[in-house]
């Protein structure tokens, strides 16, 4: 919830604590609320989710699965752009439905992955995000923001393709993966490649680049090593504008 030590100006985690100290003493802000949105890697849907960690019988956490419920269900709007109107939110969702946040929350995600409306790959994804933990999905998703911030990317890039697949999911550039979350991954579900073994290696492409595959439960363990990780991501992208 807080960007690369290269990427901070100085005062993130002081505002992350004073939010921190702040939503355990019911004494949150708009101006403290706005300096937490405006950290880098800091959104609505992580900061709603954080709060809702904290106190989740005050705060609901509004993200991909509970966004359409509330707003089909309840007939509440899930966007805001200050605490004001966050706090707008959970009153009227509070005005709605007497089932406490934390029961809400998983309702919500119950009837999100259930819809007959969702495309199939989105229902495709939805079932095999449930195979997984919230934190090693969120550890998943924070590489693959890191790649988007890195390079760029756009949705619509040749080069580039996302994959649900029965074991996990998949991330490619070019030819090769780049990023995995695999339910049978022995040295650990997230799996990034690198030029350099600074994890345990769970696979060894062919050829003569020495790209590898390394495995880790926690994206905690990817970050200090992560230029190495970037390096070899820059290369299979450069290798498929070649091809």
């Amino acid at each position: 919830m807080f960007p690369y030590q290269h990427e901070r100006v100085g005062n993130e985690f002081d505002i992350l604590w004073e939010l921190f100290e702040a939503t355990i003493n019911d004494t949150i802000t708009d101006d403290l609320f706005q300096r937490a949105l405006n950290i880098r890697n800091v959104g609505k849907t992580k900061l709603t989710e954080v709060l809702f960690y904290v106190r989740p019988f005050d705060y609901f956490p509004l993200n991909g699965s509970s966004r359409p419920f509330i707003k089909e269900e309840l007939s509440v709007s899930p966007d805001f752009n200050s605490y004001e109107e966050y706090i707008a939110i959970n009153k009227a969702i509070k005005s709605k439905s007497d089932i406490p946040f934390p029961q809400l929350s998983y309702k919500s995600w119950n009837y999100t992955i259930n819809r007959s409306d969702i495309s199939k790959d989105e229902q495709d994804l939805l079932k095999i995000a449930a195979k997984f933990s919230k934190n090693e999905l969120t550890d998943y998703f924070y590489g693959l923001d890191q790649f988007l911030t890195d390079f760029d990317f756009s949705i619509d890039d040749e080069k580039i393709a996302f994959n649900v697949r029965p074991e996990g999911l998949r991330f490619i550039v070019g030819q090769r993966a780049v990023l995995d979350l695999d339910l049978h991954g022995d040295n650990g579900k997230i799996q990034v490649i690198s030029d350099k073994d600074f994890l345990p290696i769970t696979h060894k492409y062919k050829g003569n680049d020495g790209a590898i595959m390394v495995g880790s439960n926690s994206y905690d363990d990817l970050k200090p090593h992560w230029e190495h990780v970037s390096s070899q991501v820059g290369k299979e992208y450069t290798s498929a504008i070649k091809e």
